[in-house]
């Protein structure tokens, strides 16, 4: 009984790991994936440089829209 509660705490670990870590990836990923979209449309307009200034100041911005629940709807 004591191995299969070992195993279980195992697996819960597991799945903690598995989570933290996707977290982490969404959270230094996505503001290199604004980046990266705002050069590809507007490149004659902007050359954003990837580097850790522009990514902080995005997700920044990100974390601010994200507070001030920003919405393009129209509030009846």
């Amino acid at each position: 009984m004591l191995s299969e509660v070992k195993r279980m705490n195992l697996k819960v670990d597991k799945h903690f790991l598995i989570g933290l870590a996707a977290i982490v990836i969404m959270i230094v990923s996505g503001p290199l994936i604004v980046i990266w979209s705002w050069n590809t449309l507007f490149e004659s307009v902007f050359s954003i440089p990837y580097d850790l200034k522009t990514w902080l100041a995005v997700l920044i911005i990100m974390w601010l829209f994200r507070i001030y629940n920003f919405n393009l709807k129209k509030k009846e």
